[in-house]
């Protein structure tokens, strides 16, 4: 029996469909079959990262019943059209529930690394609005990207969505960000649904930003915030490697006295200039 398959990529991108294929099985339905090795062909490619190799990982969806399947290949060929064998390793459940957050200071790139995975965590995603890093250069751009990438962890860029520092002064109060507004924003709402969009294709996602102290930062006072009041769980990993709450990082902050902060919370920082 031949299934027409949807293959998406766990890795690359959460939103990336990378072919259409079809893949072999003895009867109209995989669930019986999880752990076998099945045939698989490449019959339309739709990004450009093909071909798979060996102990790649994706998600595989049957398009009549929409269900869907974690897979591994075992095997593939690095000429079109592509085909090879895959496993099966398990179906994909509903929405995940669970968002992490990180930051990482002066953590060494290794240490950072090892949370993630202690944590189970596929994909890390950047919300700095600007992706670099002054003091720790493990953490800019392009070498974090290829340092997750040699450990099978994703990176997704989000700062322009979900960053603390908007260019639009419109989002500020007295020269600090004022979350309140900013949690307003069409761009904000986008980036916030890409989380969600994640949490559906089961993808553990953490949100990555530069302070350690998970109370410090945006992840807390802005998007934990926004997750929360969405009935998502939020656990942040804080300057310890340890896991806290969104309202223990709240209380946290606060000192226990959230009514203090009825307007809303801001940045600590002034980050326009002041008027002469």
């Amino acid at each position: 029996m031949t299934l027409t398959v949807l293959f998406r990529d766990e890795i690359e991108g959460a939103n990336l469909d990378v072919a259409i294929g079809t893949i072999n099985v003895p009867q109209p339905e995989i669930q019986p079959y999880l752990g076998q090795e099945l045939n698989f062909i490449i019959t339309e490619p739709k990004s450009n990262i093909l071909p798979y190799h060996g102990d790649d990982t994706g998600v595989l969806v049957e398009l009549t019943s929409q269900r869907r399947y974690q897979f591994k290949v075992i095997h593939s060929t690095n000429m079109p059209p592509y085909e090879g064998y895959l496993k099966v390793l398990a179906e994909v459940q509903p929405k995940l529930n669970t968002i992490y957050t990180i930051g990482y200071g002066n953590r060494a790139i290794t240490e950072f690394i090892d949370l993630l995975k202690k944590y189970n965590i596929l994909y890390v995603a950047d919300i700095r609005s600007a992706a670099y890093s002054k003091y720790n250069a493990d953490f800019s751009q392009e070498a974090l990207k290829q340092s997750l990438r040699d450990h099978r962890i994703g990176y997704i860029f989000m700062g322009e969505q979900l960053g603390g520092r908007p260019k639009d002064e419109a989002y500020y109060t007295d020269g600090k960000v004022d979350y309140s507004k900013l949690g307003q924003a069409d761009f904000y709402k986008q980036g916030v649904q890409r989380l969600n969009v994640a949490l559906e294709k089961r993808l553990s996602v953490a949100l990555m930003c530069s302070e350690q102290k998970p109370e410090m930062c945006h992840r807390s006072k802005l998007i934990g915030q926004t997750l929360f009041e969405a009935k998502l769980e939020v656990w942040h990993i804080d300057e310890h490697g340890e896991l806290k709450t969104q309202p223990e990082v709240i209380n946290r902050l606060t000192n226990g006295q959230l009514s203090m902060f009825e307007s809303g919370f801001t940045s600590r920082k002034n980050y326009l200039p002041k008027e002469l």
